[in-house]
């Protein structure tokens, strides 16, 4: 199986049933989901927004650098290149999926699908390595940075 027909079969039967039931029904994400607080959703300061909705993602002041530079470009098997930035934190993303060392962009950290914890597109991926070193690589063109 492709790539993209695994990933296309992910959203269709798994990520978009749980956004579409939470958005239609009003239930809020649970807190405690790696990547998401309810009061950033009720609260959020200025920064840094999904483009497509405009959601609350992160901020400047979480911007970090890994191995030695805040953005990376990186091709994936299925040839699409992605432009990342890194994050410490990105409360306005839901994280999904099982952790996966397949393909690693960053050696010794697994990761799993971010998505906008607002209108569930693809936002990035959350990398987590051994001894809690955690951080969020987000696709730089997909997200708005706010004026203060």
């Amino acid at each position: 199986m492709k790539i993209s027909q695994s990933y296309s079969s992910f959203k269709k039967d798994l990520l978009y049933p749980v956004f579409a039931r939470n958005l239609k029904s009003g239930v809020e994400i649970p807190e405690g989901l790696p990547g998401t607080r309810s009061q950033a959703r009720e609260n959020p300061p200025l920064g840094i927004v999904c483009a497509s909705c405009r959601a609350h993602v992160t901020t400047n002041a979480e911007r970090i650098e890994v191995q030695g530079s805040h953005d990376h470009r990186f091709m994936n098997p299925g040839g699409f290149t992605y432009h990342l930035g890194c994050f410490a934190t990105a409360l306005g993303v839901v994280v999904v999926g099982p952790d996966s060392r397949e393909y690693p962009w960053f050696s010794g950290h697994a990761w799993r699908y971010a998505h906008c914890g607002q209108c569930a597109i693809h936002l990035g991926w959350q990398f987590r390595g051994k001894g809690g070193t955690n951080f969020f690589g987000l696709i730089l063109d997909r997200l708005h940075e706010l004026d203060n």
